[in-house]
């Protein structure tokens, strides 16, 4: 029998059993019986409890008597009538029929509903299966239809829709131009994905991310999330809300208006949780350069005065706009909370300020942390990458040096370990590296691969950068920073004497300022967009139809917070 207590079982499960074991006893003569164990039968009585009475049949143990026949006699079977007092043993066809009360019938109605065990544990993994799997409702109606042709799934529901606590009111969407919004909340977020460790704090602080998100390569539909994770667990992120629309909305203080609003009322009066009472604040808002300069309504990276964190003015060089290695002793006034109020530099905005400035206790500059996913990984790592492949004669290698990096990369393929997302690729493929993997060439594999070909001072430049982002990624070199800041200090002003003056881009200038991220905020994965970028590509999966995606969205994020 199951390992689940008998008395948790239903009456008319515990027929089917004794009927089971009855006809496995009722064994023909002509039948051959080897090494069969017939278990205990415990049956229930009239009265509703179980009979202690036990049928017992003797079986030969040793192996080699496979000649022996199992013989019933009549006393055999009346005994085990006697135990069954309930069901009728008819010999005539070989079925058992049972008098069923009127309990018995309201129990076989609602085997499945909510007071069955079963029912629950068996509907709850199909749902869990469904939801991680993302499978179509239409297949999972296909399925209950195919269990419910079995006698025990009878009375599952037909739909797929019951089991997945499918809504069919329409979303509440607000309409921002040139599409629409749905905000599905800051508070409601916590609470579905706070911890019981995080509890144990008076103070809740988020970490927040915004970007945009291409759907479809053919249209231009896209989603614009407002995402975050309570700090520090950044395994579990939620939307606050998403914008979804042909292009990205035309007004950012309209888009991002319900999240200030929340964000404003819980700053000031707390948020409650359980009846206890936690103070609210935004620990780091984690943007690339676009939407950043999107949301505070600023230059962006092409722009003359695009630095957010100083007041460096760029030069146009060689068609494009760059900023020039400028020593410690001579650097730009450094930006404020109070200057952005005031647009003290008039070149560096855009329209308005942004709702943003209108937080308690929130500071645009330093709050705004600079992304090293972007910032490092895809925007200096490749850059360089790219100019040891493509870049202006005397710069680049020769294809031959390339193929032997290319080599090498493949060749540690079998040595990388398991806790490695992704396994290396050639450098032929770099176009279609993703971040993680720019970071792994960086920390781990660049330095070694690029020893024997790289020029020793390209090789030295290189590994000034790889080592000066190991102190910031660690938690346990804080010791370390200074030297951190002059690696990085170094590697600008180098990088202007090896590759050029007009190539020290946005990115390139933001290292000199990227340390002062990891004293406010610590190790500089605990600000990163990383966590992000990885939910963005559940909300993809959502998906199963180009139209109405943000419905779509909707609809599956409600089913798994139902779970």
């Amino acid at each position: 029998m199951s390992s689940r207590k008998q008395s948790n079982l239903s009456s008319r499960t515990k027929r089917r059993r004794v009927e089971d074991e009855l006809r496995y006893i009722n064994v023909s003569e002509d039948v051959m019986v080897v090494n069969y164990d017939i278990p205990s039968l415990i049956v229930p009585n009239k009265s509703g409890s179980q009979s202690k009475s036990v049928v017992e049949i003797d079986l030969p143990t040793n192996p080699h008597e496979n000649n022996t026949f199992l013989n019933l006699n009549q006393n055999q079977l009346q005994n085990t009538t006697e135990l069954t007092e309930d069901p009728i043993y008819n010999s005539a066809d070989e079925e058992i029929k049972y008098l069923s009360s009127e309990t018995d019938e309201d129990d076989d109605i609602h085997l499945w509903n909510n007071d069955s065990e079963i029912s629950s544990i068996i509907l709850s993994l199909i749902t869990q299966w469904a939801i991680t799997y993302n499978i179509p409702q239409n297949a999972l109606s296909k399925l209950l239809l195919i269990l419910r042709k079995h006698s025990c799934f009878e009375a599952i529901p037909k739909d797929a829709r019951t089991i997945m606590h499918s809504n069919t009111a329409k979303p509440n969407l607000r309409m921002v131009e040139p599409g629409k919004y749905h905000h599905f909340g800051v508070a409601n977020g916590i609470k579905k994905n706070i911890l019981e460790c995080s509890k144990k704090n008076s103070d809740i602080q988020i970490v927040v991310g915004i970007d945009g998100l291409p759907l479809f390569k053919s249209n231009s539909e896209q989603f614009w999330p407002i995402l975050a994770y309570i700090y520090p667990n950044n395994d579990n992120v939620f939307p606050i809300g998403i914008y979804c629309g042909k292009e990205k909305p035309k007004d950012s203080n309209d888009f991002i208006k319900d999240f200030i609003d929340e964000s404003k009322a819980l700053i000031e009066q707390g948020l409650y949780i359980d009846s206890k009472k936690y103070n609210f604040s935004i620990r780091t808002m984690c943007c690339d350069t676009p939407a950043k300069s999107y949301i505070l309504k600023i230059k962006g990276h092409s722009g003359f005065y695009s630095c957010s964190k100083c007041e460096i003015e760029g030069e146009y060089l060689a068609n494009r706009i760059c900023f020039p290695y400028t020593p410690s002793t001579r650097c730009p006034q450094t930006r404020s909370h109070q200057n952005y109020l005031v647009q003290s530099q008039e070149e560096h905005h855009v329209g308005n300020t942004s709702l943003l400035a209108t937080l308690p206790m929130f500071d645009v500059v330093t709050t705004f942390s600079l992304d090293y996913m972007h910032l490092v990984c895809l925007g200096t790592v490749r850059k360089l990458i790219m100019l040891w492949i493509k870049g202006p004669i005397g710069i680049r290698y020769p294809s031959w040096k390339i193929e032997e990096m290319s080599k090498a990369l493949e060749q540690l393929k079998i040595h990388i370990p398991c806790e490695f997302a992704r396994k290396p690729r050639t450098l032929l493929e770099v176009s279609r590296w993703k971040a993680t993997e720019f970071r792994n060439f960086l920390l781990y594999i660049g330095i070694v691969v690029t020893k024997p070909i790289l020029q020793d001072e390209h090789w030295k430049h290189f590994f000034g950068l790889s080592v000066a982002m190991i102190i910031l990624l660690s938690p346990d070199y804080a010791e370390y920073i200074n030297v951190s800041r002059i690696l990085l200090d170094n590697f600008v002003k180098n990088f202007e004497k090896i590759y050029g003056r007009h190539l020290i881009s946005h990115n390139i200038h933001g290292l000199t300022h990227i340390c002062e991220d990891y004293v406010r905020f610590g190790p500089l994965d605990t600000c990163s967009a990383f966590p992000f970028e990885n939910y963005m590509c559940s909300l993809k999966r959502m998906l199963r139809k180009p139209n109405k995606p943000l419905e779509q969205v909707v609809n599956r994020y409600k089913e798994i917070c139902e779970l």
